[in-house]
């Protein structure tokens, strides 16, 4: 199978998406594509968990946060993995395939484009990466109101951005609060000044998901009940540990972390259809409720 192929054609980054190619476990696409890759983040307003971020944690924040995020493909739907620690029942059910991304086939295009150009010239993407977090700190920064930008680099992958380069993206925009989610087994907390992790729990890391958090570190689980997503509920407590509704917004590095009062970041299991629901409570992904 051919895979999708990056060139600059009349000064733009162009991605070349082959006929047949695997979008997601829905879309296999029907003909060629060429993507001309024209921007890369998106506003956290198009995202319905980012979009919380701006009224989120009041009592914290002396400020007001605008989000955006960097929508990749995940895992090796690109040619490329973006998702190195992912396992089986984590990819099926990754929320790639939900919400709007289960109706538009030119979301997954896009993503998929600007995946293949991060692997294929790492310089020039970096490069526009950085020009557009600046020129969002430049319009934040004339609004009425005290705001900070927040920006979530792997909302569909778990790229290890402190150590692409040298100097990374999180050194040359130490005003931005990067953060994201990742199931990597080194990577919790703070690993920069501007950059907060948060480890999540799958279906085979659970052992470490509870080392991290008796480490002191808050973990993020998936939950879901066997009767439905209508009877999920937070609990009280997992294996010892509070939990909190991560679902209010998305956070993370305004949550509470200290040594011997870790947290639970509780997540409701989501998924495209009720079928696939069902399925993924087969696969030890979420933790079970009755």
């Amino acid at each position: 199978m051919v895979k999708p192929v990056f060139d600059i054609v009349d000064g733009r980054p162009t991605v070349t998406i082959p006929k047949g190619w695997k979008l997601t476990e829905k879309f296999t696409t029907d003909r060629q594509h060429v993507i001309t890759v024209k921007t890369l983040l998106t506003s956290g307003d198009d995202n319905t968990k980012l979009k919380k971020n701006k009224t989120a944690r009041p009592d914290v924040f002396s400020h007001k946060i605008e989000t955006v995020g960097l929508p990749l493909a995940p895992h090796g739907l690109s040619g490329f993995n973006t998702c190195t620690s992912s396992t089986a029942a984590c990819r099926k059910g990754c929320l790639d395939g939900c919400g709007m991304r289960s109706v538009w086939e030119n979301m997954h295009l896009y993503k998929i484009a600007k995946t293949v150009w991060l692997f294929s010239d790492p310089a020039s993407f970096l490069q526009l990466l950085d020009s557009e977090l600046k020129a969002k700190q430049r319009q934040i920064a004339k609004r009425e109101g005290n705001w900070r930008l927040a920006a979530r680099l792997n909302v569909f992958s778990d790229i290890r951005w402190e150590a692409l380069t040298s100097e990374t993206i999180l050194d040359t925009n130490p005003d931005v609060i990067f953060y994201d989610y990742t199931k990597h087994n080194n990577r919790s907390g703070w690993l920069k000044s501007n950059y907060y992790v948060t480890f999540s729990r799958s279906d085979k890391n659970h052992k470490v998901a509870l080392r991290q958090l008796a480490a002191g570190f808050n973990v993020a689980v998936v939950f879901a009940s066997k009767r439905g997503k209508q009877f999920t509920t937070v609990p009280k407590t997992w294996h010892g540990f509070d939990c909190f509704n991560a679902d209010e917004s998305d956070l993370r590095f305004a949550d509470p972390v200290a040594r011997n009062r870790s947290k639970v970041a509780v997540l409701n299991l989501k998924a495209p259809t009720l079928d696939q629901y069902q399925q993924a409570l087969t696969t030890g992904f979420p933790v079970l409720q009755s």
